[in-house]
């Protein structure tokens, strides 16, 4: 209605303004009107009033709109609030690293001290006004409410406390134990595993199984790399063409493009579905620590010590070099650096662990 208006007022503007202009441009002495007033007073008071029209009819649209969604929020709200109730008052439990604690639905927390990262279930920050997706750390002194019928399972990943209201168990070490059957004790990648899988940075492609020696795709490792960020919210999505909203990958991808972590393969496009090779992987990490976190890159590896070194394409070379000499990549077990090669799921998880040492004692 609004636009058909707009039209309407706008042809009769054009058609009334062609109409003076042929009476004030004709060749006659006697003219309906000057064209000095056509011009400086008759056309910028038509021009005023039209915008003032459109101006007051774009504010009514506006308010509509803002009034629609406000409501909804609130619905929502009041849903999640309603959810939490008024049970118990908090209590308090102390945590180790490891422990976890489990929620039933509406059941909320409160993380008092220590970190903590949701490995299960579906958390909505009340403090915030936002979801929290499996992988993601939580925030201090935020009030978290179980959305999901399953409820939520919080791990806690540095010694604290935290207060729950609501049906809650605490499960000592439950986040310690691993439940792959493929990642075996005395497997050089076990306590890499262990170490990505306990922060929440990974998650099994099965119940039981992590597949070690699977490819690790270009949208896991975005993913991962949020989620080490802290799970920051994202301003815009992806602008990339195959990187549709909705999608388990797309907040990863789009905060990792947003800081500058990836780039891209060009022609707008990001191949969340590639695998990722190990030189893009060292390039992620260089840019994730000197791009993101505006820490120092200055250690540097000789390539040429790798039979292969001379093989690491131009743009990934200075991040490959101080990948090497940070220690993050040692080389394959035939010693060479192999650096289009696919990166698995077991390398990418010991790769991470050094990566996440190494800003731990730079801290």
């Amino acid at each position: 209605m609004m636009k058909r208006r707009l039209t309407a007022a706008l042809a009769a503007v054009v058609c009334l303004g062609a109409g003076i202009a042929v009476a004030v441009g004709s060749v006659s002495d006697e003219a309906m009107i000057a064209q000095s007033y056509y011009e400086d007073t008759y056309l910028p008071a038509l021009t005023e009033n039209l915008r003032q029209r459109a101006e007051k009819g774009t504010q009514s649209t506006y308010e509509r709109a803002e009034k629609d969604l406000t409501e909804r929020n609130q619905a929502r709200l009041d849903q999640i609030q309603a959810l939490a109730g008024e049970k118990t008052a908090f209590t308090s439990v102390q945590l180790a690293e490891g422990d976890a604690l489990s929620l039933e639905q509406g059941s909320a927390i409160l993380l008092e001290r220590g970190a903590g990262r949701l490995t299960a279930g579906a958390l909505a920050d009340v403090t915030e006004g936002v979801m929290v997706e499996a992988g993601q750390a939580l925030a201090p002194a935020h009030r978290y409410v179980a959305v999901a019928e399953s409820g939520a399972v919080v791990c806690q990943t540095a010694p604290g406390s935290a207060g729950f209201q609501g049906g809650a168990e605490v499960n000592q070490g439950a986040g310690l134990a691993l439940p792959f059957t493929d990642v075996p004790e005395g497997q050089w990648y076990h306590d890499a595993v262990a170490f990505v899988y306990r922060r929440g940075y990974f998650a099994g492609t099965g119940a039981d199984t992590f597949s070690p020696n699977a490819p690790m795709d270009r949208a896991m490792v975005a993913t991962v790399l949020h989620r080490i960020s802290g799970g920051e919210a994202v301003a815009e999505p992806a602008t990339f063409s195959d990187v549709p909203a909705g999608q388990w990958y797309s907040n990863g991808i789009a905060w990792a493009a947003a800081k500058g972590v990836v780039n891209g393969m060009g022609e707008g496009l990001y191949a969340p579905t590639a695998s990722v090779t190990r030189e893009q992987l060292v390039t992620m990490l260089y840019r994730y620590q000197k791009d993101y976190l505006r820490a120092a890159v200055t250690a540097g590896g000789d390539l040429a010590a790798f039979s292969d070194g001379d093989r690491v394409s131009d743009w990934a070379r200075e991040a490959m070099s101080w990948a090497v000499g940070e220690g993050l990549v040692q080389g394959r077990d035939s010693g060479a650096l192999d650096p289009a090669g696919t990166a698995t799921r077991a390398e990418v998880a010991a790769i991470l662990q050094r990566f996440s040492q190494g800003l731990s004692a730079g801290a």
